[in-house]
């Protein structure tokens, strides 16, 4: 499972570099795979619908904050100011769990990465279209993955409840079920977001 997010990770991001290399269009490519880096770093596993569901808004997030971002980085002023209100909002998110809060730490993480290159307004709204772009690659990787297993990860969970079971009943003076009951929690809400 990690070395298939991994192999998907590095073909969202490599690609557009790749591509950028061979064509000469290099900080075109940078942007295509700053959008796929920052969206797949938000893929939280699990059903697909749920993951490309937060992928999606992570898209979003990622090209509204690279053109807000590069606006604001001709003002230190204005620039601080919006990180901090960013940064202040994903920490709020926290409170939503751990998947909600990655996608909310995205706004202020471009907002960071971006700010090294101010721009005009189309200019910005040229890169925020290819972070988006590639963003919607990552997301695309992962509908090809749905396509070819499309309920894989409710199996995994399946499976590991019978595992956790199993090693409770190999051993006789085993007396914590915590894991038993957290596989089952993790398998319960697997088959209800699918």
């Amino acid at each position: 499972l990690k070395v298939q997010w991994g192999v998907r990770f590095a073909l969202g991001v490599g690609i557009p570099l790749f591509i950028g290399a061979a064509t000469g269009d290099l900080a075109e490519a940078v942007a295509i795979s700053g959008g796929a880096l920052l969206v797949g770093l938000t893929d939280p596993g699990g059903p697909y619908r749920g993951r490309v569901r937060a992928m999606l808004i992570t898209c979003v997030i990622v090209a509204v904050c690279t053109f807000v971002g590069e606006l604001a980085a001709h003002s230190a002023f204005v620039l601080v100011s919006l990180l901090a209100v960013a940064s202040f909002g994903a920490g709020m998110f926290i409170a939503l769990g751990l998947p909600a809060y990655f996608v909310a730490l995205m706004a202020p993480l471009t907002i960071t990465v971006v700010s090294s290159a101010p721009a005009d307004a189309a200019h910005a709204l040229e890169r925020a279209a290819l972070a988006f772009a590639g963003g919607l690659f990552a997301i695309a990787l992962v509908l090809v993955l749905w396509r070819a297993h499309a309920h894989l990860p409710e199996r995994r969970a399946i499976a590991r409840v019978y595992r956790e079971l199993a090693a409770w009943v190999r051993d006789p003076n085993a007396d914590d079920r915590r894991p038993i009951l957290a596989a089952q929690t993790a398998a319960r809400q697997a088959l209800d977001a699918s």
